[in-house]
């Protein structure tokens, strides 16, 4: 598995697609993924929102963030995330959780991962 991780709109996308080759067919949104057809996809795009959906539909968030893990470590996979840890705390109760959940869940990705890049202005770097 490969994370690439950014801010909103800084390139993440564009740097998966020419750098390993991918098609637009080949990628799933975070907010339409489902553990089951995951290996019918090389790229999650957005994890962070498959995260705030489970959060909203109050599942057992560990749970299902286990089961995602689990099917993501061993594969070869690319999962896209958004940084979101790095501006002000959040009032909303809901938002400082989602933002927890999204700043381990990406940790845990990370420690996992064969690769990690950072992407800043469309330029990716290889921290891991």
């Amino acid at each position: 598995m490969i994370l690439v991780i950014g801010g909103a709109y800084c390139g993440k996308s564009h740097f998966i697609k020419s750098k390993y080759n991918i098609e637009d067919k080949d990628i799933i949104d975070g907010e339409e993924l489902c553990v089951h057809n995951i290996e019918q996809y090389k790229v999650i795009n957005n994890l962070e929102k498959y995260i705030e959906k489970v959060l909203s539909d109050n599942d057992n968030v560990n749970e299902q963030l286990d089961i995602l893990l689990l099917n993501l470590q061993d594969s070869n996979m690319i999962v896209e995330m958004r940084e979101i840890g790095s501006g002000v705390v959040p009032i909303d109760r809901f938002d400082r959780l989602y933002r927890e959940c999204v700043g381990r869940f990406s940790c845990a990705i990370a420690k996992k991962a064969e690769a990690v890049y950072r992407v800043v202005c469309g330029l990716g770097m290889k921290i891991k």
